[in-house]
């Protein structure tokens, strides 16, 4: 019986599984936060339990708004109470 060997590497919300020759991209929807999948042919994500639809570019453009909303709300409540 041959041990199949899984590789997931994962880079900021995207996910990248590598099994035998197949490489599958997952992301995470901003919308419902599950699963979505990267089409890496037609360069889109897409999320099959809500609908969420974004061209590739897109997508980044609202994770990293999310990651800078999240890095703000963080730094404005570190202010109020220091250490």
């Amino acid at each position: 019986m041959a041990i199949r060997k899984k590789y997931t590497i994962q880079i900021s919300a995207i996910v990248i599984y590598c099994r035998e020759r197949v490489v599958v991209l997952e992301a995470k929807c901003p919308e419902c936060g599950r699963k979505a999948a990267l089409d890496d042919d037609s360069n889109e994500v897409n999320c099959s339990y809500c609908g969420f639809h974004a061209l590739y570019d897109e997508y980044i453009e609202i994770m990293k708004a999310r990651a800078t909303a999240m890095t703000d709300d963080f730094q404005a409540n570190s202010d109020k109470r220091p250490f």
